[in-house]
């Protein structure tokens, strides 16, 4: 649980920092993809990722 609320976390932090003009904040970020794509877009890439932590 504590895993998974960290890779969000870390998704809307890097999310942020990419689309900075688009986003004001963590909290917009996450208000923004839950109403555009709903849940399932905060876990999106999340099996990519996973996978590539487990190699390293």
């Amino acid at each position: 649980m504590v895993l998974n609320c960290l890779l969000v976390y870390v998704f809307l932090s890097e999310n942020v920092q990419t689309n900075a003009m688009y986003y004001r904040g963590i909290s917009h970020a996450l208000y923004a993809i839950c109403r555009g794509e709903g849940m399932r877009g905060l876990y999106k890439g999340l099996g990519p990722t996973l996978l590539v932590s487990d190699l390293f």
